[in-house]
């Protein structure tokens, strides 16, 4: 090799090294993007579009721009136009955040959720449904947005517009809810089952934003009997009172402001072993068979009771039961789903 030729390549090794060095010095990552057909055709709706830009010279140069973008994930390019368009979703098929836009392609990083590594940026079910507005109900995997515990959560992607967190669900009586103190902070049951998320878990999550919570019940059968109550401004005091808050909602069951769930507003959760109901002569949640918001003369509502046949109550008379009064006063209720979203 020539002293000139070897000078070249020795100037092409140095130059590589600089940039190679710059690049690691800035803490630059490198995104993959990949190729969906199934999105041809569209592009994302304005609300969803993080840029939009003309004159971009090829699909190289649009995914660099999205790449830029902290909230970009996927893009659109027309080549006829030269138009690049970075969405802020990067689902895999047609759905309700796009519109058509002739001879466009669709590029996209990962799907969030899916990967096993969960990012901090999914802190619920709504930021599952917002994502990918197409997502299923099911067990997903979320990041909490302050403590950054990664826990499974049940989602309902499909009541009322979806994006719903479920924290109590019961239908068959496989779990027993007569549980302690730590166990209803700490959760119980499984998420394809009977469970209790946990009051540590509901507690975080209801506060990083403004939260609705609600309710879906059904008696006995042969009562055919249902309902639901939604509630504003849910939120959890920490531990260890975790006394509960919520405002009037809508209901298909109760009066909103003086009947049903509103009655516990304001009172702390009491189990067995810690006892801090406002009833002086017992212990609500022992006599009452469960864990729950008490108030005074403990309970209006009592939705983690003992599991008897439904349409029943409990060998006591009317203690203990799954009970929802404005439903079907003191008889025991078939299943229960108690969940909540950010507004």
């Amino acid at each position: 090799m020539d002293y000139k030729r070897r000078n070249i390549l020795l100037g092409c090794l140095l130059t590589f090294a600089e940039i190679w060095t710059l690049i690691s010095s800035i803490n630059i990552n490198f995104t993959k993007y990949y190729y969906e057909h199934n999105l041809d055709g569209y592009r994302c709706v304005p609300n969803e579009t993080v840029i939009e830009t003309d004159n971009v010279l090829g699909y190289t140069q649009c995914c660099k721009e999205c790449h830029l973008s902290k909230k970009c994930r996927s893009v659109f390019y027309q080549p006829e136009s030269k138009k690049c368009i970075g969405c802020r979703l990067n689902p895999r098929a047609p759905s309700c955040i796009h519109e058509p836009l002739p001879g466009s392609k669709y590029l996209r990083t990962k799907p969030i959720y899916r990967n096993k590594v969960v990012p901090a940026s999914v802190t619920d079910c709504k930021d599952i449904l917002e994502n990918d507005c197409s997502a299923p109900s099911g067990l997903y995997k979320i990041s909490l947005w302050k403590s950054k515990k990664i826990i499974p959560v049940l989602c309902d992607m499909e009541t009322a517009g979806g994006g719903w967190t479920v924290f109590q669900k019961r239908f068959n009586g496989s779990v027993d809810f007569y549980r302690n103190s730590t166990e209803y902070e700490n959760g119980f049951g499984k998420l394809n089952g009977e469970f209790w998320l946990g009051l540590k878990y509901v507690q975080e999550m209801a506060d990083q934003g403004t939260t609705e919570l609600r309710l879906d019940l059904a008696a006995a059968r042969s009562h055919n009997k249902t309902g639901y109550s939604t509630y504003q401004n849910f939120k959890l005091d920490k531990s260890p009172n975790y006394t509960i808050h919520i405002d009037p909602g809508t209901s298909t069951i109760e009066n909103m402001h003086d009947g049903g769930f509103i009655q516990h507003n304001g009172f702390h959760f009491s189990t067995y072993d810690a006892d801090r109901d406002e009833e002086t002569n017992f212990n609500c949640a022992e006599v009452y068979h469960t864990g729950w918001w008490f108030k005074k003369w403990c309970y209006h509502v009592n939705l983690n009771g003992e599991y008897v046949t439904p349409g029943t109550t409990r060998d006591m008379g009317i203690e203990g039961a799954i009970v929802y009064f404005e439903l079907d006063t003191y008889f025991s209720l078939e299943s229960t789903k108690m969940m909540f979203r950010r507004v």
